[in-house]
C-alpha cells in the first residue's frame, strides 16, 4: 500500500514524482504475485471502479429470507470489497480494468447488517 505519513491512501501526493514511482512499484509487486484475490476498502473501489455511482435499488423487489454468506460460483480471480453500509453502485459483478492484475475479478462485497435488503438483492 502507498500511503502518506498521515495515513492517506489517495490524493495529490500520487501525482508527484515520488508518489508516482511508489505507485508504479506497488502495481509491479501486485502483478508479480499474481494472486487470485485482492482486498480493498470502499473508498478505493469507489475512486477506481464505481466512480461515485450510488446503488440503484428501486426495482429490487425480491425477498431475502435470511442473512448470511453468499458467493455466486467459482471464478479465477476475486476482488473483495469492504463496504459495510452498501454504498457502492456496481453495474457489473466483475471488475473491468486495463490492469491485468485487477481485470476480470469477480466482486465479493463484505457488508454488515446495515444496508437495506434491496441492496442485498441488487448484489
Amino acid at each position: 500500500m502507498v500511503t502518506t505519513i498521515d495515513g492517506k491512501i489517495t490524493g495529490d501526493f500520487l501525482t508527484t514524482d515520488k508518489g508516482s514511482a511508489l505507485a508504479d512499484e506497488y502495481y509491479h509487486i501486485h502483478r508479480s504475485y499474481a494472486a487470485d484475490t485482492y482486498l480493498c476498502g470502499r473508498m478505493t473501489f469507489e475512486g477506481s471502479f464505481t466512480f461515485g455511482r450510488k446503488p440503484d435499488t428501486k426495482n429490487m423487489t425480491d425477498i431475502i429470507e435470511e442473512n448470511g454468506d453468499y458467493v455466486f460460483g467459482k471464478f479465477e480471480k476475486y476482488a473483495v470489497v469492504i463496504d459495510t453500509h452498501g454504498r457502492l453502485g456496481w453495474n457489473s459483478n466483475i471488475i473491468h480494468d486495463k490492469d491485468p492484475g485487477y481485470d476480470n475479478a469477480h466482486i465479493i462485497e463484505v457488508v454488515t447488517e446495515q444496508p437495506p435488503k434491496a441492496y442485498l438483492v441488487k448484489l
